[in-house]
């Protein structure tokens, strides 16, 4: 008789207990892992440096790290299971932006969704500029050059 009050004592107990289990067997874990916006960046960043004709400025990419300015930036938003991606930069001029703009997204997609394991909702590219060439001589200067020259011999003459 003295065990079955020891038992209700027993019940009375975990009522009292909130974060008790009663039944191992039917418990469920509760670990969590946890990564950092910065981790994702990280990756995002790594994905970037695998495409060609981004401008990549004389910081180099890691100018992308969250910091604002021109051809600089990549956001990432993310949750426990998903992250939403959005890159801002300029591309070198000539090469074709949907096929760069799809690299990016694929390869950024594909790193974050491999490492982490969570799902990339989306990944927004944002192109802000194309970079033009710089040249030692450009033709069009050359050739406004040569008319400034022209111009006061053909008022002297007149």
């Amino acid at each position: 008789m003295a065990e079955k009050e020891k038992n209700k004592d027993d019940s009375a107990d975990w009522k009292q207990d909130k974060y008790a289990v009663k039944d191992i067997k039917n418990a469920e874990a509760e670990d969590v892992t946890r990564i950092s916006d910065e981790t994702l960046l990280a990756y995002a960043t790594q994905a970037l440096s695998e495409v060609e004709g981004i401008v990549v400025s004389h910081t180099g990419l890691g100018g992308f790290l969250g910091k604002k300015g021109p051809g600089k930036a990549i956001k990432i938003e993310s949750s426990d299971r998903e992250v939403v991606v959005d890159v801002t930069l300029e591309l070198e001029y000539g090469v074709r932006i949907p096929d760069v703009a799809g690299l990016i997204q694929s390869k950024i997609r594909k790193s974050i969704e491999e490492y982490t394991g969570k799902f990339v909702r989306s990944v927004n590219v944002n192109i802000e500029g194309v970079r033009l060439p710089t040249a030692e001589k450009s033709p069009l200067k050359d050739e406004a050059v040569a008319e400034k020259e022209n111009k006061p011999e053909e008022e002297e003459k007149e």
